[in-house]
């Protein structure tokens, strides 16, 4: 339950950055500045690879 609240605070603040600053750019270490976009993009992929690894997705045959 701790993890769960964590995490809801965590996408809170996260969408609460970008929307007080829409042009904010935040460094990612491996791929440099990622917008808002960039970063939605990242999570989704990050979160599904996750996932799928834990057993909480099915394996996806095609790649995204």
């Amino acid at each position: 339950a701790e993890a769960i609240t964590a995490l809801h605070q965590a996408i809170e603040r996260f969408r609460n950055a970008f929307k007080n600053n829409p042009e904010l750019e935040v460094m990612h270490n491996v791929f440099g500045p990622l917008d808002y976009h960039h970063w939605l993009w990242f999570h989704y992929k990050h979160f599904t690879h996750h996932f799928t690894q834990f057993g909480l997705l099915p394996e996806q045959s095609s790649l995204l």
